[in-house]
């Protein structure tokens, strides 16, 4: 029987629930007699999925506009580097949210944000990218959330 293996940074990004779907495609050499699509396997992601324990540090740093708007220049190391994870999702909770709201991808590990006019503090979370887009905010793949940042 074939074995194939398919290294981590090859893989797309998991799904919300930490799951890869994986099908594969069996054909004959010459690709016309027989070709055959496997069932949809569900496999755990590892190495994608952030693991217990394991947070990024980080750091952050307001400024003030030339408009007078705030903006937050925030940095971070991530821990999961090797897994290919040069974009990371960002999240962000405003004073008045409920809850978090999708900022957008983030190419690197750095991300500058314009605060609203009406925003005095935030907390921002920074997870590892995941499918489909826009992701939904999850622990499953935090990075790290900052305390209450007052503007």
């Amino acid at each position: 029987m074939a074995k194939v293996i398919i290294p981590l940074e090859k893989l797309p990004y998991p799904g919300n629930n930490g799951k890869h779907k994986v099908r594969f495609r069996i054909t004959t050499k010459d690709y016309n007699e027989i070709s055959e699509w496997s069932p949809v396997f569900l496999l755990d992601s590892i190495g994608q999925v952030v693991q217990a324990g394991a947070s990024a540090q980080y750091s952050y740093n307001i400024s003030t506009s030339t408009s007078g708007r705030k903006m937050i220049d925030l940095s971070w190391i991530d821990p999961h580097s090797e897994v290919d994870q040069n974009t990371h999702d960002i999240f962000i909770k405003w004073d008045y949210l409920a809850d978090f709201e999708y900022f957008g991808k983030a190419t690197g590990n750095y991300a500058r944000i314009i605060a609203p006019l009406l925003a005095s503090t935030v907390v921002l979370k920074v997870q590892l990218p995941a499918y489909p887009s826009p992701p939904i905010q999850s622990n499953l793949f935090k990075i790290f959330e900052t305390p209450t940042i007052t503007l």
